[in-house]
């Protein structure tokens, strides 16, 4: 066993403030990080949750791991391990529970869960976690014109 670079879809998300924190202001820092617009949302009792729509993933997998393997011909087989393993079925891919921290604009913290489902895992890695490459991926995924809805559910992780 070992830790492991991993990029995936965020399947479902729960964030809090380390201290209370209004919907309007989780709705802002979540979503920078993800288009809520692909999640069913909920706030209760200062919790934001969401839940990736049904049926996004299954519709649109297919043509944004061969986005991605198109980016990396060279390493195809990897890319597109998991979808040809799984096909198209959100249930059957791999997952992994992560999380990270963000800040509000007055500095306060918030922390972020999420069920994320593995596109593909890359080489060992010698890190149990970073903070700045992570938050650097997702943004530019959130904030560009993939040409894919999932590109703003997009998250790295460490895991393993």
């Amino acid at each position: 066993m070992g830790t492991y670079y991993s990029v995936g879809i965020v399947k479902e998300f729960a964030a809090r403030g380390a201290n209370a924190v209004d919907a309007q202001t989780l709705e802002k820092v979540v979503g920078e990080r993800f288009d809520l617009g692909l999640f069913d949302t909920d706030f209760q009792n200062g919790c934001m949750t969401g839940t990736l729509k049904p049926g996004l993933f299954n519709e649109h997998i297919a043509d944004f791991v061969e986005k991605l393997a198109n980016i990396a011909p060279n390493h195809r087989e990897t890319i597109t391990y998991y979808l040809e393993k799984y096909g198209r079925n959100i249930d059957q891919f791999p997952s992994e529970n992560c999380q990270w921290v963000v800040h509000d604009a007055n500095k306060k913290r918030i922390e972020i869960h999420a069920s994320l489902l593995l596109l593909f895992i890359e080489g060992k890695v010698l890190a149990e976690q970073f903070s700045i490459e992570p938050a650097l991926l997702n943004w530019l995924f959130r904030h560009s014109d993939f040409g894919n809805p999932l590109a703003g559910a997009v998250l790295s992780d460490i895991i393993g």
